[in-house]
Parts: structure tokens; C-alpha cells; sequence
């Protein structure tokens, strides 16, 4: 997988953090954003792909959750906002080493990567229950912000890709769609 757009060093980790808080003290939108996230999942076990600093995790506490990202600077903020919870290294589009979770949810991750369908169909393989994808509705664009030696993306998906990705999976049940903020939605698919 090129790795030309990854770019969650340091100092854009400490970055994010300013734009966005910390999981104790999160900026007023990110942290309801979190709060309806909270509402759509089912079951006892919840696997966040591209989990940041942790900002899911105090929305879940007591429940079996691991949080993965492919950063190693967001792991280590996530670890120390969140000492009792559970982060490893992970990659959206090889999931192979976890086990399958009752709910699978991608949050924030979706706006930087260069190819969702992929994404989406490898989280769907690890939701026993429920899959929760954030994304930003728009005109179907990619931007490409130039940071350091590589790329920021920042995608808007037509809701005809999403639906088209969707109605691709195996054994789909009932899918929801709710609009968090602007143009920021969740799409909540349930297994059959």
C-alpha cells in the first residue's frame, strides 16, 4: 500500500490534539460526535480502526475495546490519555491479526484515505453485529495538502459511492444513516 498521504508524526499528532482536545477534554462538536458513536454500537466488544488519541474510548469504558491505529505518535497519546485502555498498531486494510468484534467503528479515519471501499469491506470482515463508518458527505473530491515529505487527504464521498460500498456486503442487515454535524454523517450497518 503506497504510504505517500500518512503523515501522523508528532508534531501533527500535538497539532490534532490542539484542534480537536484531548478524550478529558474534548472540543464541544468532536466530543458529541463521540456521544452519538456511542449510541450506535451493539454488543459487549468494540474494535476503533484509525482510534487517533483515544477520543472513543472514555465513551466505552468497561466494555472489551481495543482501539488500533497506524500511527505510533497517536498510540502513544492515546495510551497516555487512556492508561487503562487497550491500543495496538493496526491497518485499516489488513485487520487479519484481530479477532472479530461484536461492533467495528471508524470515526474519523475515512476523510484520509485513498481508496474507502477496501476499508470498509475489511472492518465489515471483524463486525459480528455492527459497523460504524464516519464520513463527510460532499461533491466526491479528493484534496491533497501538501505536509512535509507527504500528503494530507481529505475526501467528501457522494452518498451514491457510500450506498454503492454498502449494499456490496455480504450477509448486510438494516442500515441507518444519521447526520452527527454539517456535513459529517455516521453509516450504522447491521448484520442480517
Amino acid at each position: 500500500m503506497n504510504r505517500e498521504y500518512f503523515v501522523w508524526d508528532k508534531d501533527r499528532v500535538e497539532n490534532y490534539i490542539r484542534h480537536f482536545g484531548t478524550p478529558q477534554n474534548p472540543e464541544k462538536k468532536h466530543e458529541a460526535r463521540m456521544e452519538v458513536a456511542s449510541y450506535l454500537i451493539e454488543g459487549d466488544s468494540v474494535l476503533d480502526v484509525g482510534c487517533g488519541v483515544g477520543h472513543f474510548y472514555p465513551w466505552v469504558k468497561g466494555m472489551d475495546y481495543l482501539g488500533i491505529d497506524l500511527s505510533e505518535a497517536m498510540l502513544r497519546k492515546a495510551r497516555e490519555f487512556n492508561p487503562n485502555g487497550k491500543f495496538e498498531y493496526g491497518d485499516v486494510y489488513d485487520l487479519s491479526k484481530f479477532r472479530v468484534f461484536d461492533s467495528v467503528v471508524c470515526l474519523s479515519l475515512l476523510i484520509h484515505l485513498p481508496n474507502i471501499e477496501d476499508a470498509i469491506k475489511e472492518m465489515w470482515k471483524h463486525a459480528k453485529k455492527t459497523l460504524v463508518v464516519g464520513y463527510e458527505l460532499g461533491v466526491g473530491s479528493v484534496k491533497k495538502e501538501r505536509y512535509k515529505d507527504r500528503y494530507i487527504l481529505y475526501r467528501t464521498e457522494i452518498q451514491e459511492t457510500i450506498n454503492g460500498i454498502v449494499d456490496s456486503l455480504e450477509g448486510r442487515g438494516n442500515v441507518y444513516q444519521v447526520c452527527v454535524q454539517d456535513s459529517t454523517y455516521y453509516m450504522k450497518v447491521n448484520r442480517k
